[in-house]
């Protein structure tokens, strides 16, 4: 939501249970500028979450300004 130059978010790289499907490998992050927007699709398979070893998704804030953000989560169970 922050407009400010320079505050952004870092998407992805949970230090334990890091959901890596749609980045690669557990490492892997995505740095997100301010007023961007980071939308991730999977239509036809989906991204599986596995509950405890691959279930968690780290939002960080490299910065030292507070940085409000929206998440908006969709899923389907098959």
């Amino acid at each position: 939501a922050s407009t400010t130059p320079g505050d952004d978010l870092l998407v992805g790289a949970a230090a334990t249970a890091a959901w890596s499907a749609p980045f690669g490998a557990s490492t892997d992050r995505v740095r997100l500028p301010a007023d961007s927007c980071l939308m991730l699709v999977n239509q036809l398979g989906g991204w599986p979450v596995a509950v405890g070893t691959a279930d968690t998704l780290r939002i960080a804030n490299p910065g030292s300004d507070a940085v409000d953000y929206k998440i908006v989560v969709v899923g389907v169970h098959p």
